[in-house]
């Protein structure tokens, strides 16, 4: 067979350099000496490499390629009109797709679309890749042949026949008069046993009338049929027919392929596009498909539709933490769970991430609905047992209803989603349904997203420092640097407001590093002053702690400004701290043993508060939470509480930190504990770096 392939002509269309380079290496050792060492005759080939479509097709309007090995992801273009241009410059040229891009609609189309193989990089060697060269321009050779024109050669017809892999049978008033060994090996007979026989014998009766009209009009397009092997199996053929000449006499001559493999290949595709691969429900696609079609009945009989919109709360943290393994465990457990609330008329999807979507068909009035999403919530309330790991997952939920809230899907949708974001800023674990008011404030919340993404570039932000006074000196021993937005227009933003939101948009990572830079830069400058130097604290939010660079990233500013890790100090959340103590124990032994910073765990007692893990992190002190100092002095069992932290704290050899300490009867009591650090507006408010300036320059 490769007789006929002396030497291939290949033109390579890929514009990164490396994916050209290691297809000529591939190609090259797939022949090298373990092939030569077989006693075979390597194959010879040509290989051109272009960058682009434009280069492309220029190329082949010189003629003379056998075959295009085509990326589907070019400069000038991509996917299926690639195909069609490069078809339509070179229609007799074969076109093998080697490209980086596995999505089944890709392959399903470009494969109906006359391209002869479908290739993905990595995933196929030098020899797979030869192979289908081969296939694909022996193929195209018997195609591009004129078979009218070979009744002056009969001899070169018979070879023809035994060359192509294709099956290939001449046949006269539906009789087959000659057929090659790849016609007759796809039908399962031995050589020679079709001659003679009419060709509907190998067609599905189903299909035999179909068949025949098709082979009357002598058809050059491809038609599929369900075929009959000798054995009785069936198989999927793809068969095209031209007339000719046959031992001087009209016939015809059909090509025939087995296409059983590419067919199930193409069910495939199309389950994989319309199916999450992680959880086996409806994708985005179906579900629009289902919405849809259920809209459009609910039009026709006047029924009403309710479209949910869940998204897990903090799941990216559980990515971020755990691993993205643990997160699709994850997935697949709510996916299950939910499956098992919903009702049987109800279609459950996941159209991305954390994100699913429950179409209720059939309401008859909103507390279904209503109804429906406090089941799901209470059933997602159980903690979630996954790789020795239990997991606490909460829901926020929006639900929108057809056609009160929209007229057609996508609105639905998008009104849904707005709803699921009030769930959210209401605290989340919660559902909302949809009402015209969230769409205002939809708009102002996407303006001033817009607005915090251009706000580090403009300079609004500041840091403003709140002291920390050591109650039994009276001196400033510490200064926590408070993060403050002046927006152009608004004025001053609450860090309540933009701070959950940087949280979700991600900026939170780069703000936060600018944070770290500019505190550490003031804190050396007022030393550079002779100013008598204090520490500095830095909130870290949950983003932050779980970037592996962190430790790397601090380290980093300090010897760029020149500051001594032991004045600078991280408050961390006990909240944080404990989502996964293992991976915080071990950022904290990086930070204090390695970089050298001290560590406060804010917030202390109104979280996940855990003894055991207590004595066992690096930090350095205690800072007690204001919702159990705003009551001091009053003879509450909050005292009791602030007591006990006290002591807690002394005999693990910790400093605490009372913050929000804002009245003389807090004081009060708080006198009775000298050896603390206060914190509050009582003492001193948030101050500029000009009025810390003055207050250290006054420290005794």
């Amino acid at each position: 067979m490769d007789a006929t392939l002396e030497k291939v002509r290949i033109l390579h269309v890929e514009d990164n350099p490396g994916d050209a380079l290691l297809l000529k290496v591939e190609l090259d050792e797939a022949f090298g000496p373990s092939f030569a060492s077989s006693g075979k005759k390597a194959p010879a080939w040509d290989l051109t490499c272009v960058h682009n479509c434009r280069e492309a097709k220029a190329r082949l309007a010189k003629g003379g390629i056998d075959v295009v090995l085509l990326d589907l992801n070019l400069p000038d273009g991509n996917g299926l009109e690639i195909v069609r241009q490069i078809t339509l410059a070179a229609p007799k040229t074969s076109i093998v797709i080697l490209s980086g891009r596995a999505e089944s609609e890709h392959a399903s189309d470009v494969l109906r679309n006359g391209v002869q193989d479908y290739l993905v990089k990595g995933k196929a060697d030098g020899g797979q890749i030869w192979r289908a060269i081969r296939f694909a321009v022996e193929r195209q050779k018997v195609r591009n042949h004129d078979i009218r024109d070979l009744d002056q050669s009969q001899e070169g017809f018979k070879a023809l026949m035994e060359m192509s892999i294709d099956g290939l049978a001449v046949f006269r008033d539906g009789v087959i008069l000659a057929a090659n060994w790849a016609f007759e090996k796809t039908l399962g007979y031995a050589a020679g046993e079709t001659v003679g026989k009419p060709l509907a014998f190998f067609c599905d009766p189903e299909y035999a009338a179909y068949f025949q009209s098709q082979l009357q009009r002598a058809a050059e397009t491809p038609m599929v049929v369900f075929g009959r092997k000798k054995d009785g199996g069936g198989v999927n053929l793809e068969f095209r027919a031209k007339s000719c000449l046959y031992e001087g006499a009209p016939a015809q001559v059909l090509g025939l392929r087995d296409i059983t493999t590419r067919k199930k290949e193409e069910e495939v595709f199309l389950q994989r596009a319309y199916q999450d691969p992680v959880t086996g429900l409806p994708n985005r696609f179906l579900f629009f498909d289902r919405l849809n079609m259920t809209l459009q009945q609910a039009a026709r009989v006047g029924g009403r539709v309710g479209l949910m919109f869940l998204d897990l709360d903090r799941f990216k943290l559980v990515n971020d933490s755990l691993g993205h393994q643990v997160g699709d465990e994850l997935i697949r457990a709510v996916a299950l769970r939910l499956q098992g609330v919903i009702g049987e008329t109800d279609t459950l999807a996941r159209i991305g991430g954390d994100e699913f979507t429950l179409l209720l068909a059939g309401l008859q009035e909103t507390e279904q609905a209503l109804q429906m999403a406090r089941r799901i919530l209470e059933a997602l309330s159980k903690p979630f047992q996954l790789q020795r790991h239990e997991l606490h997952v909460s829901a926020s939920i929006g639900i929108s209803f057809y056609p009160e809230d929209a007229p057609d899907s996508e609105k639905l949708l998008q009104r849904a989603d707005m709803a699921m974001y009030r769930a959210k800023d209401r605290g989340r674990s919660n559902y909302q349904a949809y009402h015209d008011s969230m769409n205002a404030s939809s708009v102002d919340r996407l303006e001033m997203e817009n607005s915090l993404f251009k706000a580090m570039d403009r300079g609004e932000f500041s840091l403003c420092y709140q002291p920390q006074t050591d109650l039994a000196t009276g001196r400033v021993v510490g200064l926590e640097a408070l993060l403050r937005w002046n927006h152009p227009t608004q004025g001053a933003i609450s860090p309540s407001v933009f701070v959950p939101l940087a949280e979700e948009t991600g900026l939170i990572i780069p703000l936060g590093q600018w944070v770290i830079q500019k505190a550490c830069a003031q804190a050396k400058a007022w030393q550079d002053k002779g100013l008598p130097p204090v520490r500095v604290s830095v909130n870290l939010s949950g983003a932050q702690f779980i970037k592996h660079t962190l430790p790397f990233l601090i380290d980093k500013v300090l010897k760029e400004v020149g500051l001594d890790p032991k004045f600078l100090e991280f408050e961390l959340t006990e909240s944080i701290a404990m989502r996964n103590p293992a991976f915080t124990l071990a950022v904290l032994r990086e930070l204090t043993e390695v970089v050298k910073v001290r560590i406060a765990l804010d917030d202390f007692g109104i979280a996940y508060s855990s003894l055991g893990y207590l004595k066992d992190f690096p930090i350095h002190s205690l800072k007690i939470d204001r919702s159990f100092v705003s009551d001091l002095g009053m003879g509450t069992k909050d005292e009791a509480i602030v007591e006990a932290i006290m002591v807690l704290a002394r005999n693990l050899g910790l400093e605490v930190v009372v913050e929000g300490v804002e009245n003389e009867a807090q004081m009060g009591f708080l006198r009775k504990h000298p050896g603390i650090i206060i914190q509050g507006y009582f003492l001193h408010p948030p101050l500029s770096e000009q009025e810390v300036e003055v207050l250290l320059g006054k420290q005794p």
